[in-house]
């Protein structure tokens, strides 16, 4: 979860208001990365909008990446449905964004 969001959030919000916040979701993805489970992803999705589904986008390297910006709640809740449904992304920790 560190160091993951966009720029504002990154580079301020992040560090001064949610450090203790992070750290402790850094360490529960850590523990699940470590787990012996065979089936899991961890799934960030950037600042939740409202609207109708929209294509996602899904990101494993914030830094080789276009910047993030929102993603519908519609489009997560699908997201997490295809995800659930198939194992296209076992073991992988994803941004997801419109």
């Amino acid at each position: 979860s560190a160091h993951h969001g966009r720029f504002v959030f990154r580079n301020l919000v992040a560090p001064l208001l949610l450090g203790r916040i992070l750290r402790d979701r850094t360490a529960q993805e850590e523990v699940v990365q470590n787990a012996t489970l065979q089936d899991w992803v961890i799934v960030r999705p950037t600042e939740l909008a409202d609207g109708d589904a929209a294509p996602v986008r899904m990101i494993r390297d914030l830094d080789n990446e276009p910047e993030p910006t929102t993603i519908t709640r519609e489009s997560v809740a699908r997201t997490l449905i295809d995800l659930a449904s198939n194992q296209m992304l076992d073991r992988v920790a994803v941004t997801i964004t419109n």
